[in-house]
């Protein structure tokens, strides 16, 4: 889809400078068979990642479960964090200017980055503390700090939350 100005939008894109909700749906094959359709579910969901929504999900769901089901559901909201600390930087810290999946740089939402030396090192630190949670990687006890817990997710989405807060505020 072309836009008026001659570049290429997505959809998801298109739909949301005009203010319309977005919802999209992966299609792909299985056993060789095209057409299986999972709902809700796209790239361009990463929408679904600009809050700490599924995160929060996915601390409840923690909070009623135990053992390794409760570790499984801590790391899935680690995860969400880490996706959500990425659209933070993209969409908040760096208002755009800077689009994953685009091929330009929109130069003229520069001046409205509002940057801080605060806000860079909290989402580096947060960076680091999901990385220590999440079960990709194989951690000493010291360095990860033990078995990943609820109160530890919990305080993840709060710094999240106050990171978003602040990074969305304009240039002042």
């Amino acid at each position: 889809m072309n836009g008026s100005n001659g570049w290429n939008f997505g959809l998801a894109d298109r739909s949301e400078g005009e203010g319309v909700e977005f919802t999209g749906h992966w299609v792909e094959c299985q056993d060789n068979q095209p057409g299986y359709v999972i709902v809700n579910e796209t790239p361009a969901n990463v929408r679904e990642y600009r809050n700490t929504n599924r995160a929060k999900d996915s601390l409840s769901r923690a909070k009623q479960a135990g053992g390794q089901e409760r570790v499984d559901h801590i790391r899935s909201g680690a995860s969400s964090l880490r996706k959500t600390l990425e659209e933070t930087v993209v969409h908040h810290l760096f208002k755009g200017t800077v689009r994953r999946w685009h091929e330009n740089i929109r130069l003229g939402t520069l001046n409205q980055i509002r940057w801080s030396n605060d806000i860079a090192d909290e989402i580096v630190e947060l960076q680091d503390a999901t990385s220590r949670i999440l079960e990709g990687h194989s951690h000493s006890d010291e360095f990860s700090g033990g078995m990943p817990t609820v109160e530890g997710l919990a305080d993840l989405i709060d710094r999240v939350d106050a990171i978003i807060t602040e990074a969305k505020k304009p240039r002042g």
